[in-house]
């Protein structure tokens, strides 16, 4: 478990105190101590935001950790008293966690409130569009020329604090955590090498990419109970990809070979199925969607040709690791496909009533983009 916090101004010797929660709980002098170290991925004027992280070793499976971050130089400084439950091990029989896309900061107060407050499950998994930072000028009442990405992003985060630190919050890339394209970045250079290609999103989330032999968090792995987790990027970095292309403010990607990893990543869980059986995806954009392949909506041409090479760069790995469900977000609502293989339903396996399946052929895609936004739901 990777725990991390932010501060507006920097501190020396930031830290995290940590130790087994019991019923009479340990003191600071009697926890664990892990320093954490610290980015800075922006700084203007009389605004910076210091980003400390720290992962906490030796922690046992499934087991409940009191947690206080803070500072110890000159003064000890501390938050307040924290708690999660690590990871279920393989021979769990089963684990709750809740899945989504596509949440900001307008439009999304049952979500927020609803998770929260949610007690019985696992983890977060946010499949992509976190915060919708970048459109921030889109906000009611906003000056178009105001410099607001970063006051939304954090709002975001400040939000979703309870849930944050209480569970994991695992996070997929999407298209809105590129970059800022506001009038105020366009027009600043500084702004624009700062905060485009990914910046924020791989600062102020800490995924744990260097475990899985991953890159930041635009693509790594990892396991909970009986499954493995595979989260990849559909933005960047394969041939055809969308954000490789110029965009608001300069080139994105460049990050590596993307499909490579994901092809020893599958081949990894394929091996150790017998201990993780199931084995699911995010990626952010949907490989298929209803809307998308019968909607008439905006420019369905440029969409469709993105899911076109979404299908030919990801499906085959899919197919041949017998991938068992791929969760997706970007439209902005709720589907759930039978079985697909190459663009057709793949039945064998499933019930009459379509609700259960038994060894199917092919992955199941769940798309779960609806959790509410600046841009509203899908039409």
């Amino acid at each position: 478990m990777t725990v991390t916090w932010t501060t507006r101004q920097a501190v020396e010797g930031p830290q995290v105190w940590f130790a087994l929660a019991n019923q009479t709980r340990a003191s600071l002098n009697d926890m664990q101590v892990v320093l954490a170290s610290t980015k800075v991925y922006y700084s203007e004027g009389d605004y910076s935001l210091f980003n400390h992280y720290a992962t906490l070793p030796g922690l046992l499976p499934h087991k409940r950790y009191d947690y206080i971050v803070g500072s110890k130089n000159p003064n000890t400084v501390t938050s307040t008293r924290h708690t999660f439950t690590t990871a279920k091990g393989a021979d769990a029989d089963s684990f709750a966690a809740a899945v989504y896309g596509d949440m900001g900061v307008l439009k999304s107060d049952h979500s927020i409130a609803y998770l929260n407050r949610m007690d019985g499950v696992d983890f977060f998994w946010h499949i992509g569009d976190t915060s919708y930072a970048d459109d921030a000028l889109e906000h009611p009442g906003t000056d178009k020329n105001a410099f607001m990405y970063e006051h939304v992003y954090n709002e975001f985060m400040e939000k979703l604090a309870p849930a944050m630190a209480s569970r994991a919050y695992m996070v997929t890339v999407g298209n809105h955590e590129a970059e800022c394209y506001s009038p105020a970045c366009l027009r600043s250079t500084f702004k624009k090498d700062h905060l485009g290609n990914f910046s924020a999103f791989n600062t102020r989330f800490h995924m744990p990419s260097q475990d899985s032999n991953g890159m930041l968090n635009m693509w790594y792995s990892w396991t909970h109970g009986p499954v493995q987790f595979i989260s990849v990027n559909s933005e960047i970095d394969f041939p055809g990809a969308v954000l490789d292309e110029q965009t608001g403010t300069h080139h994105n990607g460049g990050f590596g070979d993307q499909l490579k990893w994901l092809e020893q990543a599958l081949a990894s869980a394929k091996r150790q199925r017998d201990m993780f059986p199931w084995i699911f995806v995010g990626i952010h954009r949907p490989l298929y969607s209803v809307f998308i392949e019968n909607s008439t909506y905006g420019r369905l041409s440029h969409v469709r040709k993105v899911t076109r090479a979404l299908q030919t760069a990801f499906e085959a790995f899919f197919l041949e690791y017998r991938v068992d469900a791929v969760v997706v977000g970007h439209v902005h609502s709720y589907e759930r496909h039978v079985p697909i293989a190459h663009g057709r339903a793949v039945v064998d396996g499933v019930n009459a009533a379509k609700t259960g399946y038994d060894n199917p052929k092919a992955p199941v895609y769940i798309l779960t983009g609806a959790a509410g936004n600046v841009e509203d739901l899908t039409p």
